[in-house]
């Protein structure tokens, strides 16, 4: 005979084990349910952080050029856009961007707010669902720029002709435009060629490192530099035996010190300058033909004093100067082997043979490189206020880091 009382137990456990079960695929469809709206969730967290490293990156790189607030808010915006941020519309997203600083110290902040779509959440929850992503970018100055050629002053570097500028181991910047005329000429470096204004190569330009226009300006790396002091030289005005050297029928000799007022010292034959410090004020020097030459080991040469009388003028022959390494002067500095400090006009011409070792300081001349030279190379750095390389001249500069210069540069840091 049946237990009546067993059979009861078991249909009450089968109705127990259906209810349960009814119950535990409620919850995990719901749990299904809630993992796909947060899985989507996620992803579009993912996505807005994308938007705004992009937003914010662009946005920097538009301050780096020097575009204004609101070209730097419209490329920000534009980006966000650009990676899926819907802008306009019943679903747009906010895109608050704020800018601060220069294209020297600037940094751009995006904020992104992206409403998310709901699939089963909502008949749980019906507060915000959205996510957020924030970026910043920052420009800084980290890294030396490693600039052999540096022109402060606009319209900048000009180069015409068949002439070939040649930078090794350093770049070019120009404060100005990195202009020329003609096909033929070469501009090759071993980094960059960078300017506040416009770089306009042709097929023989070489710059592994890019041609970089609307960059932020640079300083003159030696403009901190003290300058000489004439006070404890030797006043050859002031010796009463002291002649002007005759560098103009024979060989001559000079000897550093103070040469003020004492006109120009014509070379048509070879200048051998001693050691030490030039310091050169109503004086000046002028090569005058193919066969001459000055040359000196350890000196410096600075110009100051009148423009119109005080000037550097190797518009022939052979100029062969290294600088001292250490210090000609309380409050200097070694290796600047010409430091012209009164913007006169640097005019290298002709057939000329031109080797520096060091650094040439011109910060406001007008300098001039031009004719048919043999060679003009400088071991070291060359600053300039513009430059201006016509005819076949050859201009390479070997480069020595002797003053660091700041490269501008953009990094995403948060």
């Amino acid at each position: 005979m049946l237990d009546t009382n067993v059979a009861r137990q078991d249909n009450r456990e089968e109705g127990q084990v259906i209810v349960l079960f009814a119950l535990l695929s409620f919850v995990m469809i719901g749990a299904l349910a809630l993992a796909l709206d947060v899985g989507y969730l996620l992803s579009e967290r993912r996505a807005a952080q994308n938007a705004a490293d992009a937003a914010a990156l662009a946005g920097g790189v538009s301050l780096l050029n020097g575009e204004d607030h609101g070209g730097v808010v419209a490329s920000a915006i534009s980006y966000a856009s650009a990676n899926g941020i819907t802008i306009v519309g019943d679903d747009a997203s906010v895109v608050e961007v704020d800018v601060q600083g220069t294209n020297r110290d600037g940094r751009v902040e995006v904020e992104v707010t992206v409403p998310v779509q709901r699939f089963f959440v909502g008949a749980i929850y019906t507060g915000d669902w959205q996510v957020s992503a924030r970026a910043v970018s920052e420009i800084n100055d980290n890294r030396d720029g490693e600039y052999a050629l540096i022109a402060l002053e606009e319209p900048g570097i000009y180069v015409n002709g068949n002439m070939t500028i040649d930078v090794v181991g350093g770049s070019a910047m120009s404060n100005g435009d990195v202009a020329r005329s003609g096909g033929a000429n070469a501009f090759t470096v071993d980094g960059t060629i960078d300017a506040s204004g416009s770089v306009s190569p042709n097929g023989n330009w070489e710059a592994p490192g890019g041609f970089n226009g609307n960059r932020p300006g640079v300083d003159n790396p030696f403009g901190g530099v003290v300058a000489p002091s004439p006070v404890s030289m030797v006043d050859w005005a002031e010796e009463d035996d002291f002649e002007l050297p005759n560098c103009w029928n024979s060989d001559c000799t000079l000897q550093p010190g103070y040469y003020k007022d004492l006109g120009k010292i014509r070379i048509k034959n070879k200048a051998t300058l001693e050691p030490g410090m030039y310091y050169f004020d109503g004086t000046s020097i002028d090569l005058q033909n193919t066969n001459s030459r000055i040359e000196g080991d350890n000196v410096t040469l600075y110009f100051d004093g009148p423009e119109h009388s005080t000037y550097f003028a190797p518009k022939n022959g052979e100029v062969n100067l290294t600088a001292p390494t250490t210090t000609p002067y309380t409050g200097g500095i070694g290796n600047i082997v010409i430091w012209i400090d009164n913007c006169t006009e640097f005019d290298s011409q002709g057939n000329n043979e031109f080797y520096l070792e060091g650094v040439l300081i011109a910060p406001c001349s007008n300098v001039w490189l031009h004719g048919n030279p043999d060679g003009e190379t400088v071991y070291g750095q060359v600053v300039v206020g513009t430059l201006d390389v016509r005819g076949t001249s050859d201009l390479v500069i070997r480069y020595m880091d002797l003053g660091d210069t700041p490269r501008y540069e953009l990094a995403l840091v948060e």
